[in-house]
């Protein structure tokens, strides 16, 4: 059994990135329109929000989705501007991670493992990239 303190999490971001991205390009790249500045005043202003109602999946879905867009455009969104508002999302995180059952945190540790040599949990293929 893995803990999740003990995993590579940053693969394992990349492993996400990639599938959320797939997934916004599966959608239709939504703000591909956008011209770049008014994108990146959007995200800033999605992350700042979001970071006051931590649990709307509509906030973070569309902070994800402006981010990939950013980075298909090969421009980092403007990570400086939003400091204060990652570390409240990160705090949050880290709390609700906190708060899962202990076998619901080996379940994801488990998972991650998996995503990362490319199988589920269940140890069949992934139906990923």
């Amino acid at each position: 059994m893995h803990k999740l303190s003990d995993l590579p999490v940053a693969d394992w971001l990349q492993h996400r990135r990639f599938d959320l991205a797939t997934d916004y390009l599966r959608r239709g790249r939504q703000y591909a329109e956008l011209p770049t500045a008014h994108l990146k005043l959007r995200w800033v202003e999605t992350v700042v929000a979001w970071s006051g109602q931590y649990d709307s999946d509509r906030l973070r879905a569309q902070a994800s989705d402006m981010q990939t867009e950013l980075l298909l455009r090969r421009i980092g969104p403007p990570w400086r501007l939003v400091e204060s508002a990652l570390k409240t999302i990160d705090k949050r995180t880290r709390e609700a991670l906190e708060a899962l059952p202990q076998g619901t945190k080996a379940r994801i540790a488990e998972q991650m493992v998996a995503d990362a040599k490319g199988l589920n949990a269940d140890g069949s293929p992934a139906s990923r990239h």
